[in-house]
């Protein structure tokens, strides 16, 4: 993994190469985490209210996060998130797919989808957005596409999944779809917001609490299944993508397949995932 910045777009830059026999080479970004506080003319007093209170909330906890984990938080990480968001929309249209990994509104509100709405609409690239914590997905409007508990960008060589596990957990019907997707002899990204706890990042995430991590002593027969599957088809599945703890991150599942976990894009980071041949 390489860092830079990228001075054009504002943005903190996370680069990984990923290698992947059979596959085309492919550009994905992925960021999450950008935490929208919006009001605007349409908002109610009481959504106003709650925006203005919570935009310096955010101010301070986006520095607490980034200088626990040693992060960038200069001039260029301190504009609003609303200014991050376009930026990240703006260098994701370089790439071939962008992955939204939650929590890119701090809460489901008319102004944040508003804004949200607003600026994908020239996202002329497939996305995922899967829902994070923030914005549950039954308090999402229909249409929305985070609504969604499971999403799929299909290309000729490579299907990246969306699973939507905003309360820790994943459904039969998620199950199915994984393993549906995993017959098409195609090789495959898992995208969802909270994490997997495994041995090589148990140090890291352990401590942090159930509340940062999908699989824990209450996790359903499904969602352990779930896990059990993505460990068991390391010969597909070449990463697994999360957002949610708010810091750069990667390491191992327990089948050697890496699970990348991106910052905060409150900050302006964004991973970008260069896929290769091998």
């Amino acid at each position: 993994m390489k860092t830079y910045f990228d001075k054009e777009n504002n943005l903190v830059v996370y680069e990984y190469l990923i290698k992947a026999s059979g596959v085309k080479p492919k550009t994905i970004y992925q960021f999450s985490d950008v935490h929208l506080t919006e009001y605007d003319e349409l908002s109610s007093d009481g959504e106003k209210a709650f925006a203005i209170y919570q935009s310096p909330r955010w101010e301070n906890m986006r520095k607490y996060y980034a200088n626990a984990h040693k992060e960038p938080f200069e001039d260029a990480q301190q504009i609003p998130p609303l200014a991050h968001l376009k930026n990240l929309i703006s260098l994701s249209k370089t790439g071939d797919a962008v992955i939204m990994a939650g929590d890119i509104l701090d809460v489901v509100s008319g102004a944040n989808l508003r804004a949200f709405n607003n600026l994908v609409k020239n996202l002329d690239k497939p996305y995922i957005y899967v829902c994070g914590n923030h914005e549950p997905s039954e308090k999402l409007p229909d249409g929305f596409i985070a609504k969604n508990p499971t999403q799929k960008i299909e290309f000729d060589d490579l299907v990246i999944l969306g699973f939507n596990n905003e309360e820790r957990v994943i459904t039969n019907q998620q199950l199915d779809f994984l393993k549906d997707n995993l017959t098409l002899g195609k090789k495959v990204i898992i995208a969802m917001h909270i994490p997997i706890l495994c041995d090589s990042n148990y140090q890291k995430v352990f401590s942090l609490g159930e509340y940062f991590r999908l699989n824990n002593d209450n996790s359903t027969a499904e969602t352990i299944e779930f896990i059990d599957i993505i460990n068991k088809n390391s010969e597909s599945i070449i990463m697994v993508t999360c957002g949610h703890l708010h810091f750069n991150y990667c390491s191992n599942l327990d089948s050697d397949i890496p699970q990348i976990i991106s910052s905060q894009g409150i900050t302006g980071s964004v991973n970008k995932y260069v896929i290769e041949d091998k």
